[in-house]
């Protein structure tokens, strides 16, 4: 903080890799994508394979699994080992959770009849549970608690956008405005899914649960798809060009069954990913990305709470 309490630049990489070169950019953008759900999407959508729900999860944990043999060989793959590794544990947790949900034990403990925000809830706490195991791993492989951004963080960090007095906006004031923004935001794109008839009043103790379940998913998402990955990719290429990338597989990840989904949904997930990225790296925590996830996060469950008492 400067003496008159605006954020001044620091850096950012402490100490990590600030400018990779493009022969480093270039393998970890090839990886990630044969990682992520491009492959899945070309084989649905364009060449129009018929891939169960299931399969493509194992495929990419077959992948992975392979490409990090291979870091363990190769010189040129090297230097991405350990977030191959990570992205094992990731993809392990995404396996995870299709098993389980669709296991017979999942449906004798949450029947299909559950009312469907409940139903939301019990999903949520598995899927945190599966974000501190992701998480752990980060650790286990070597990360410190700073290097997977594992505190709140500096909440008045200096964002890269400069006012009009030359000095750059801190977080204390564009974390408010991106919040409320991130709201208004999902509110377009998920206001056709509110009921013609809305009854408030029973909707309220499920908007309740909602909360609680927005925030849950905020974690998981947040901790397995950005922070635990990112401990390890950050050491390759600097955090930088990290959170780019991985908020392209972030924005892929969301083609099938996110709100809003397709090309849509890929590319506006990906936008918001760049945003709770740079909110990670900036602030050196997950207090702001965890914070603005919720805030899109709240206004989806809301609105389904909303329609599970239509």
């Amino acid at each position: 903080m400067s003496a008159s309490g605006s954020p001044q630049a620091r850096p950012a990489t402490d100490g990590l890799t600030p400018s990779p070169d493009r022969t480093q950019l270039a393998i970890a953008l090839t990886i990630t994508l044969l990682i992520s759900r491009l492959p899945e999407i070309i084989l649905r959508d364009v060449v129009g394979l018929d891939i169960p729900a299931l399969a493509w999860p194992i495929a990419a944990l077959v992948i992975t699994t392979v490409l990090w043999l291979g870091a363990r060989v190769l010189s040129w793959l090297g230097p991405f080992e350990r977030y191959l590794a990570v992205m094992i544990a990731v993809t392990v947790a995404i396996v995870a959770v299709e098993v389980i949900f669709t296991s017979g034990v999942w449906a004798t403990v949450v029947p299909p009849t559950t009312q469907p925000m409940i139903l939301l809830l019990a999903e949520r706490i598995v899927l945190a549970g599966l974000g501190l195991l992701v998480i752990g791993a980060a650790l286990a492989l070597g990360a410190s608690r700073r290097e997977a951004y594992l505190v709140v963080g500096d909440l008045d960090g200096p964002t890269n956008i400069r006012r009009s007095d030359g000095q750059l906006l801190g977080w204390k004031r564009f974390g408010p405005i991106a919040f409320v923004g991130l709201m208004l935001l999902m509110v377009w794109f998920a206001a056709p899914q509110l009921p013609d008839d809305i009854d408030l009043a029973a909707a309220l103790p499920f908007i309740a649960i909602g909360a609680v379940a927005a925030l849950l998913n905020a974690f998981w998402e947040e901790a397995a798809f950005r922070a635990a990955p990112m401990s390890m990719l950050q050491r390759a290429i600097g955090p930088s060009a990290g959170v780019v990338i991985l908020a392209i597989w972030f924005g892929l990840g969301h083609y099938y069954g996110g709100i809003p989904s397709g090309p849509m949904g890929a590319v506006a997930a990906g936008a918001v990913a760049l945003l709770f990225g740079r909110a990670m790296i900036e602030t050196r925590g997950l207090g702001w990305p965890i914070a603005l996830h919720f805030a899109g996060d709240l206004v989806i469950y809301t609105f389904l709470a909303i329609a599970s008492v239509a």
